[in-house]
């Protein structure tokens, strides 16, 4: 008696579909892994944004690193050894630099001190006028920190004077320090933008502290495997923490030639 066909898959059916199948799970696989890289990357980009606002909130809540095992002297700005009451010295805080450098994932932040002066400073003087009258100095040896970025994106590069499209002047000028300055008189934080092969000369910032310095400046970050977009962080002359914004390649297009070309 004739037998009827028996169901089932040929061993080429089962072949397509399981190289089909593979198929589609390695696209998942792979668009799982960018989606992953971008998220860890756009922390890491806003991560570094909220520990440069993070330094404002220092600077106005007056934290003191300094303890009594600490002398300031006045005369020369600088802190050291010594037995001195916080709080007793002639020496002001003002603020903090930050300095940081190409392909390196670190930001360096060093508190800054001022001399009060012997006599005391004529009113209506404008804020950069009287913070060069303080003499601001960094404290390279006291509380100074390092915050290293997140999965281990880098420093990509750097330009100071941006337009409002975010692309720089033409010759394309470099900056690898962001210097935070609250005024003795006003309370106003000031910042500076200006490029130093590692810290200023007996660690004086007085020549660093000038109005041509208050500028508009990006850094510009990018991902540890360089497969995620170029991030960027704008840093506004004016706006306090609200002056310190990022932006990635979803929102515009940035070129690192024309955006951050120096560092």
């Amino acid at each position: 008696m004739p037998t009827g066909r028996e169901a089932g898959f040929t061993i080429i059916e089962i072949s397509i579909f399981m190289a089909i199948s593979g198929l589609l799970l390695l696209v998942a696989i792979l668009g799982t892994s960018n989606s992953i890289n971008t998220n860890r990357f756009n922390d890491s980009v806003r991560s570094a944004q909220g520990y440069l606002q993070k330094q404002y909130s220092d600077i106005l809540n007056g934290v003191n690193p300094r303890d009594d095992n600490h002398a300031c002297d006045a005369s020369t700005g600088q802190v050291g050894s010594g037995s001195q009451v916080v709080g007793t010295s002639d020496c002001l805080l003002m603020g903090k630099l930050i300095q940081f450098t190409k392909n390196s994932s670190t930001f360096t932040t060093y508190y800054v001190i001022g001399s009060i002066p012997v006599t005391q400073p004529a009113p209506g003087l404008s804020d950069d006028v009287l913070i060069a009258l303080y003499k601001p100095h960094v404290v390279p040896s006291v509380a100074n920190e390092t915050y290293n970025l997140a999965w281990g994106a880098t420093v990509l590069g750097s330009c100071q004077a941006p337009n409002t499209s975010g692309v720089c002047q033409s010759p394309y000028t470099k900056f690898n320090s962001y210097l935070l300055l609250r005024s003795p008189a006003s309370g106003n934080i000031l910042s500076y933008i200006f490029y130093a092969s590692g810290l200023p000369a007996g660690n004086d910032l007085t020549p660093y502290s000038i109005p041509a310095n208050h500028m508009t400046a990006n850094i510009c970050l990018h991902s540890a495997d360089n497969t995620v977009p170029t991030g960027m962080i704008t840093l506004s002359p004016s706006g306090g923490q609200a002056g310190i914004n990022t932006n990635f390649d979803s929102a515009i297009d940035v070129v690192t030639s024309t955006m951050c070309s120096g560092v």
